[in-house]
């Protein structure tokens, strides 16, 4: 295997128009998403049960959908499935502006569009991956991963302001033509995408996988250590909000409100971490599974400590201000995260079979549904056995799977 260190003309093209695509359907999905509650029983007035249910159906045909989707690229033409996706949502975003109030009329429009949206997402990593590996030639691909992370990120942020504003000044219904907009603006992207993608001679275009059988095996367990501490890892990580949240809170009611801190600049101090990693994975010459493993271990092990300072947060406080504790709590946990999203989303994508790279993307984006859906039992743990064991628990969690993944580590040895 001929291994480069850069991308040619066309590969480059085809990340660019790639990411770019991604970030305009992001900015539209995170529009909607942000007010479409408010729109349900504001807007059109749904009761609030009711919209809670709607709502839940449509980040749950997101969710599950996206598995099928996956598994349905990998069986046909992948890139018209993903045109076929886009559609649906451009569609579905415009029909929201003239639907009229009939519940079911409400609840097939958002699962047609939480399909579509399904369509997009996992097969948009897996065109990510398969761009970096041309017959013959490989380059590593997580630099393009820490990218597809950050672009979701800044699409989030972008996404909020603009829905705030527009239903603001215009009403609900603007935040729909913006997000109709706004998609349409990345099927144009994916379009050029396409017309770069062909003409690379890519290695999941081959008829057969051939890939040793060793590695076959080697990539086997590490896709199955990936998705079994993936919902553990993501469960702990998605407490941010509410556990963690929850105990700066409870040690801190006499102290300065830290949402300014943990509302206004984590978001952005999380894109300077994926930068400054960017930044360094691109500068590494070889990306082996034992580099990728490292840096799991270091998201796992600064996780652990950010449990281990809200656990020794009374000794702590007499030696430096509360507030700085619980700073360092945040600023670790948001780091961590940083390490092992996009880290995570590559390594499912480089273990998993050649012919079924779509199937388990979608498992991934499944495992990650599935750990938003059990985060409220962080809570319920919180509420019923205070915070000390929770913290405990949760660093339980993380510890799990920091020796899981030093056991494959230690398993596979050097690729």
């Amino acid at each position: 295997m001929d291994v480069r260190t850069r991308l040619n003309a066309e590969q480059k093209n085809g990340i660019f128009f790639l990411l770019l695509s991604k970030a305009f359907e992001r900015i539209a999905f995170y529009m909607v998403m942000a007010i479409l509650m408010q729109y349900l029983t504001n807007g059109i007035g749904v009761e609030a049960k009711t919209a809670g249910i709607q709502y839940s159906l449509f980040y749950g045909m997101f969710v599950v959908g996206s598995l099928f989707s996956g598994w349905i690229g990998d069986v046909c033409d992948r890139i018209k499935f993903v045109k076929l996706g886009f559609l649906m949502m451009i569609v579905m975003y415009l029909l929201f502006v003239f639907i009229p109030n009939v519940n079911w009329l409400v609840v097939m429009v958002l699962l047609i569009m939480g399909f579509g949206h399904a369509i997009i997402t996992p097969n948009q990593i897996v065109f990510l991956g398969n761009i970096y590996n041309e017959q013959g030639k490989e380059i590593k691909a997580l630099p393009g991963f820490i990218w597809y992370s950050i672009i979701v990120s800044v699409a989030a942020m972008l996404a909020a302001f603009l829905a705030n504003v527009l239903k603001n000044q215009l009403g609900y219904l603007a935040v729909f033509i913006a997000a109709f907009v706004f998609a349409g603006l990345a099927l144009m992207c994916f379009l050029m995408f396409k017309k770069a993608y062909r003409k690379l001679d890519l290695v999941a275009e081959q008829k057969e996988d051939q890939t040793e059988v060793s590695i076959r095996r080697i990539n086997k367990l590490i896709l199955v250590a990936m998705i079994s501490i993936g919902v553990l890892i993501r469960f702990v990580l998605n407490q941010k909000n509410l556990s963690f949240t929850f105990a700066m809170r409870d040690y801190l009611p006499n102290s300065i409100d830290l949402s300014w801190f943990t509302d206004g600049l984590l978001p952005y101090l999380s894109i300077m971490f994926l930068l400054i990693f960017l930044f360094v994975v691109s500068r590494l010459k070889r990306m082996n599974w034992k580099v990728i493993f490292n840096f799991i271990l270091l998201g796992i092990a600064i996780c652990v400590l950010a449990c281990t300072l809200v656990l020794g947060y009374e000794p702590l406080s007499n030696i430096i201000s509360g507030n700085v504790v619980f700073l360092n709590v945040m600023i670790m946990i948001v780091l961590s995260d940083s390490l092992l999203s996009s880290v995570m989303f590559y390594s499912v994508y480089r273990s998993s079979p050649l012919k079924h790279k779509g199937l388990f993307q979608g498992f991934s984006f499944l495992i990650v549904g599935l750990s938003s859906y059990i985060i409220i039992l962080g809570v319920k743990m919180y509420e019923n056995i205070g915070a000390t064991v929770s913290f405990l628990i949760l660093m339980g969690i993380m510890l799990a799977s920091g020796v899981l993944m030093f056991g494959v580590k230690k398993s596979i040895g050097k690729e």
